[in-house]
């Protein structure tokens, strides 16, 4: 037992070093202009081609961003739950997991013309 925890103690920063070295490698391998684009894409989402500025009315260069938040007002004071409220702290409440009591779909765009950042409705949460 106690070899094993030596043993992946020791391959796990060795085997981030590696991915680290490969990852960087890949970016250095790309075009700068290419690898530009892709960093806004990861960032802003994929350009919307029918959505116009709300700022300077230009169409065409809008990227819309479409992200899940799910909502959990922490746990009452002496429950169970605190531990459950922690993972959610940590990222798994963005997976469904942790107890999360509400899930909210965003969407936020952004302009590449201006600089400008709104958030939008969502499509289902549109009222008439």
């Amino acid at each position: 037992m106690k070899f094993g925890c030596f043993l992946a103690l020791l391959l796990l920063p060795i085997t981030l070093v590696i991915q680290t070295e490969r990852n960087r490698r890949r970016r250095a391998a790309i075009p700068p202009d290419q690898l530009k684009e892709m960093d806004e894409e990861v960032k802003y989402g994929p350009y919307a081609p029918n959505l116009k500025c709300i700022y300077c009315k230009t169409k065409g260069k809008v990227r819309r961003k479409r992200e899940d938040y799910y909502v959990n007002n922490g746990p009452a004071k002496n429950s169970t739950e605190g531990v459950k409220y922690l993972f959610s702290l940590m990222g798994a409440g963005r997976y469904g997991a942790a107890g999360a009591t509400k899930c909210e779909e965003r969407c936020f765009a952004h302009c590449m013309n201006c600089g400008n950042h709104w958030e939008m409705l969502v499509k289902d949460q549109e009222t008439s």
